[in-house]
């Protein structure tokens, strides 16, 4: 059987991703998978709180039940499933679509494993699908509506090449599609602050 972490660790992938969790209808976490500077306390209350929300419980019921929250700088969005509510924590940018497509498939293989309350100990996400997702947001920011396209053009070429494992690669390029220089230095700027 599947471990409930492992499932949500699989969101992760959808970059722009931070965190995902699985809460129960009285707000227990089943499961969590955040970076650790995300307290566990500050997780549970969220997962209460959420719980407890009647206008919540409302847009959660029924098989396609969801709710796509926004707020300065990222979005939560939840999905229902037998034991509770999945959630996923994202950038502003991050692509709702895929992440909802993502929680969706979490919520039938969760409803499938044994996701028991137990006390989450959270985790970082891998750094590459993290600092992917800020790279990307970063990126369009600067460049404006297109910035989507041409990030996604640019990661494929990058990922074809030899250096798919070097993100100062992939910021470099991207630099590359910036006409201002002082945009470009600064982008490069803000992609080694992401990258550490």
């Amino acid at each position: 059987m599947t471990d409930a972490r492992e499932i949500l660790h699989q969101i992760l992938g959808v970059p722009g991703t931070v965190g995902a969790m699985a809460y129960s209808p009285e707000g227990a976490i089943l499961a969590s998978e955040f970076p650790a500077d995300y307290p566990v306390e500050t997780l549970q209350g969220m997962a209460r709180l959420l719980a407890e929300d009647l206008m919540v419980q409302q847009a959660l019921q029924g098989e396609g039940g969801g709710l796509d929250l926004r707020y300065n700088g990222g979005r939560v969005i939840l999905r229902p499933f037998s034991k509770g509510a999945i959630l996923a924590l994202c950038g502003a940018a991050t692509n709702g679509q895929l992440v909802s497509l993502a929680l969706v498939q979490a919520a039938h293989r969760l409803e499938k494993a044994d996701a028991a309350p137990r006390r989450a100990t959270p985790q970082a996400p891998p750094p590459k699908y993290s600092a992917l997702g800020a790279l990307r947001e970063a990126f369009m920011i600067r460049i404006g509506p297109i910035g989507d396209l041409l990030f996604t053009r640019i990661q494929a070429d990058w990922s074809a090449g030899s250096g798919a494992t070097d993100l100062g690669e992939l910021a470099g390029r991207l630099a590359k599609e910036l006409d201002d220089p002082a945009d470009q230095k600064a982008f490069l700027q803000e992609s080694r602050a992401i990258l550490g």
